[in-house]
């Protein structure tokens, strides 16, 4: 690709909005659009990272713990800043007695794979996000705050978009996990609604979801 007339902040500030949105694919075609693209590509696919399903889980952990990340990137550990986890439908989900109503339950389980994975040397020093979302708190690993807090030491923010905690309890451990945590956001469905139950009635957006509070950092 021939350089542009058009100045390099330009181009930096269209991929600094894709990376924002966390749109890795299309972080993917920028990166290998020209050497000018390239550096500020690559830095956005290791800085936020979403995860929906245990072989993501298993393809981001095995990245961290091999030290070296997307498009030969090194030190993959101490670039990544924000993690979205979402809830991906249970296979025992699937099954339902004739004539019952099917019910749709999100599962976390592969979040307490990734911070199981992670916690130790692997630990994400400089992760200071965490966004969930539409996922079902159970089943999880009974150490699961525990491998939080030593996979991500240093997290400081926190949101919650249509989580569901079988109790109160529950989910005040799962805060005391995060020993250096500020501040928590819940977004819940509406009343009359349950969005676990039908995903289409509340769209997940990655963009809307990472708050301007972690801009910058």
């Amino acid at each position: 690709m021939l350089d542009s007339v058009f100045p390099t902040e330009l181009y930096e500030r269209i991929i600094d909005y894709v990376g924002q949105a966390v749109d890795s694919p299309t972080l993917r075609v920028c990166a290998l659009v020209s050497r000018t693209w390239y550096p500020r590509a690559r830095l956005h696919l290791v800085r936020s990272v979403r995860l929906v399903d245990r072989q993501e889980v298993l393809a981001f952990t095995n990245m961290i713990r091999g030290g070296h990340g997307p498009l030969g990137l090194t030190d993959a550990r101490g670039m990544v800043e924000r993690l979205i986890v979402r809830g991906v439908e249970s296979e025992s989900n699937q099954a339902t007695a004739k004539g019952a109503e099917k019910k749709t339950r999100r599962s976390l389980v592969h979040l307490g794979t990734c911070a199981a994975m992670l916690a130790g040397r692997a630990r994400l020093d400089n992760l200071t996000y965490l966004g969930i979302a539409e996922g079902d708190w159970r089943g999880l690993h009974p150490k699961i705050g525990m491998h939080l807090n030593a996979a991500f030491p240093r997290l400081r923010w926190l949101d919650l978009y249509n989580v569901q905690f079988l109790s109160t309890p529950d989910f005040g451990r799962f805060l005391c996990a995060f020993a250096c945590l500020q501040q928590a956001s819940v977004w819940v469905p509406a009343r009359g609604q349950n969005a676990t139950q039908n995903p289409s009635s509340t769209p997940f957006d990655p963009a809307a979801f990472i708050d301007d509070k972690t801009n910058g950092m």
